[in-house]
């Protein structure tokens, strides 16, 4: 499956009849260790007749921003059968699940010459919600760089259109908002970074980490006083975000030295045993040297 950036996005393969993992001693082997990540029965139908259903069992695994996704059929009396892999990038798995209706239903029923809709049926979402969600998960592919190079232009049109379409979950339509700003930020659009991290609040208010990307964007336009205020407004819904407290310090430093080396010193505190903070954790040494150093001066 492709998106509309030519971009593919997830393959499902689908074994009608169910395929025997007999030939496949690694990816059995894998399967096993594997625990089950969702158990359910394929076919309703079957209770009906009296019969014993068929139950599935989902395994689950993956690389860093992909997932991969196994489905077995067990059959009483007979050997367990793949029937279903999915391999996905992340930001579509929940919309390319193979779990959905629309993919168990090319599963046939050995037992059965009637067509049926096996699996849970569930509340289909609207076309347009269903849209949104696929211009959402774009988004994050070319906003994060899921396949390579960022691509914050891509991201810029792919949350207008999220948007647009409507997100009926609030905390992802506000984080719609949210990945919208920070595309706008990449670009060097800031004032428009701004006011759709505002809008973003308006839906979220709450949230230490829209808050922190607004601090971010107030101080690259200058503001450091309301940076300083959303900030703090973010430490103190999540005192541990260690981000925000580097953000903050940084803030401080041209005009409350001594308040900057508190707030670094604090940020070493929560950073200093994790890996992706070791950038941050060398500039805050080094920033705590060089403030100590002027105000010796």
């Amino acid at each position: 499956m492709f998106n509309e950036d030519q971009t593919l996005v997830g393959v499902i393969t689908v074994f009608p009849l169910g395929l025997s993992l007999e030939d496949y001693p690694k990816l059995r082997h894998t399967l096993a260790q594997l625990p089950p990540a969702r158990e359910f029965f394929f076919h309703s139908s079957q209770l009906l007749k009296e019969q014993t259903p068929d139950s599935g069992t989902l395994h689950r695994t993956g690389k860093a921003t992909s997932t991969h996704q196994y489905f077995m059929r067990h059959t009483h009396g007979k050997q367990d059968q793949l029937v279903m892999a999915v391999f996905v990038l992340d930001p579509y798995e929940t919309i390319l699940d193979g779990s959905h209706s629309k993919f168990l239903s090319y599963i046939k029923d050995p037992d059965s010459t009637e067509k049926e809709l096996p699996g849970p049926t569930g509340q289909l979402e609207s076309e347009k919600e269903f849209l949104g969600l696929q211009q959402f998960a774009r988004g994050e592919i070319a906003l994060f760089a899921s396949c390579g190079n960022k691509q914050p232009e891509i991201a810029l049109d792919a949350y207008q259109k999220a948007i647009q379409y409507g997100l009926s979950d609030p905390k992802q339509l506000a984080e719609a908002h949210h990945r919208l700003g920070l595309a706008l930020r990449s670009m060097g659009r800031l004032p428009e970074a701004a006011t759709t991290l505002e809008k973003a609040l308006t839906i979220q208010p709450y949230s230490a980490v829209i808050l922190n990307s607004y601090g971010s964007v107030l101080a690259e336009l200058g503001k450091l006083p309301k940076a300083i205020e959303t900030y703090e407004q973010a430490l103190a819904l999540q005192p541990n975000y260690a981000q925000a407290r580097f953000n903050l310090a940084e803030a401080y430093e041209s005009h409350n030295p001594k308040r900057a080396i508190q707030e670094y010193e604090t940020f070493l505190i929560l950073a200093e045993n994790n890996p992706e903070e070791m950038t941050k954790v060398d500039l805050a040494k080094g920033r705590i040297k060089a403030l100590q150093g002027g105000a010796r001066q």
